[in-house]
């Protein structure tokens, strides 16, 4: 658990820091890993 919030915070602070249009779409395959990470039981 500990693991995917910090995963979840960086690529918040990534995405915060790069003026992309794509931030929608990268946060949906992000979304998709989280669930990943979940159903393998990966913390």
């Amino acid at each position: 658990m500990k693991s995917r919030r910090l995963k979840q915070m960086l690529t918040c602070v990534w995405r915060s820091n790069t003026n992309e249009p794509s931030d929608a779409e990268l946060a949906v395959p992000f979304a998709y890993r989280s669930h990943l990470d979940i159903d393998l039981g990966i913390d």
